[in-house]
């Protein structure tokens, strides 16, 4: 009878360390995420030039420098396809039939040493993605990439969204 207590005694001290094992595990707080930052147009210096300054605008993926073109794309993971202004993309996450971009071009603008790049981007939660590239020492280089929503497809509304707080920055481009 005694030999039946002791293993009795012994199973229940490692019963309660298994309790209090999965009690520890339970109660540890999950992992703090950081929230999506806004994007500050007046303390980040290429929106406030993006707010501020001339450019060209162009509207059409092949009228973009092909440096920034391909610095983009390779910053883009995943299907790195950007449709052309009017033609069709993946704007939902129902997908059916043709295998279509993620991403259309809304527009693009540059003058000599900034280019911007605002695509429509499909899916579950269809928004802006938006490409700052700076010229530093005669190459370009991806300065800021944004989520946002642009409630018109034009630098006007690329500007409004800035201003409203209605971008995010990001360093994901999926």
């Amino acid at each position: 009878m005694r030999d039946i207590l002791d293993r009795l005694q012994n199973q229940m001290k490692y019963l309660h360390i298994a309790a209090a094992l999965v009690f520890a595990a339970c109660a540890t707080p999950p992992q703090a995420t950081s929230a999506p930052t806004v994007a500050n147009a007046s303390s980040n210096p290429y929106l406030r030039r993006v707010l501020r300054e001339e450019f060209t605008l162009v509207d059409r993926t092949n009228a973009i420098d092909k440096n920034v073109f391909a610095t983009l794309r390779r910053s883009i993971r995943g299907d790195s396809r950007i449709a052309e202004p009017g033609q069709p993309f993946q704007s939902t996450d129902v997908v059916s039939g043709e295998r279509l971009p993620w991403r259309r071009l809304a527009f693009a603008g540059h003058n000599p040493n900034l280019w911007i790049v605002c695509c429509e981007h499909g899916g579950y939660a269809y928004h802006h993605d938006l490409f700052v590239f700076a010229e530093q020492s005669g190459q370009w280089k991806l300065v800021f990439v944004g989520q946002g929503f642009v409630k018109e497809n034009s630098l006007t509304g690329l500007r409004s969204a800035l201003k409203e707080g209605r971008f995010f920055s990001s360093s994901e481009t999926d």
